[in-house]
């Protein structure tokens, strides 16, 4: 038999069913939020980012809780905007380091045809592990075109240089 649900209601193999199928392009997310055991009248009430932050947090602090986690919850809070105190010390922080020891663009990144976006690892349904590909380009100046070459390119004669 299975053991104890979670505290979101659904059996921990349930769960692991539903990540298995959204990992495998099986599921979308509102088939993920039902395999989780929530009910599809609450469902809509996820397109408000701040609703999955009074919904899951407590149902992880249920489950670390039950798992006999030693958590001092006192010190615990949102580290997103929806905490202006955190956040303001973020910002704060990632731009005074921005400046000295942090540089944009400089990390690899696999791009998605898709959805037009550097997606990451874990991000993909398939192609794990796979990382960028390097490739050197070398331009070469084509002085005199050949006339089978211009044939095949439409009839262009001349010049084929940058």
């Amino acid at each position: 038999s299975d053991p104890a649900p979670g505290a979101d209601g659904a059996s921990p193999s349930v769960q692991l069913k539903s990540k298995v199928l959204a990992k495998t392009g099986g599921m979308d997310q509102y088939d993920i939020l039902r395999a989780m055991g929530i009910g599809p009248d609450e469902i809509p009430s996820f397109t408000d980012p701040q609703h999955w932050l009074r919904y899951f947090p407590p149902l992880a602090v249920q489950d670390l809780k039950r798992l006999g986690s030693a958590i001092d919850w006192r010190r615990s809070f949102i580290t997103t905007d929806s905490n202006p105190y955190y956040d303001a010390f973020v910002r704060w922080q990632f731009l005074k380091l921005r400046g000295r020891y942090l540089e944009n663009g400089k990390r690899e990144s696999v791009y998605s045809i898709e959805t037009q976006q550097p997606c990451a690892d874990h991000d993909r349904a398939e192609g794990e592990g796979v990382k960028p590909q390097e490739y050197t380009l070398i331009k070469l100046e084509v002085a005199e075109v050949p006339e089978a070459w211009a044939e095949a390119a439409g009839g262009q004669r001349g010049s084929l240089g940058a």
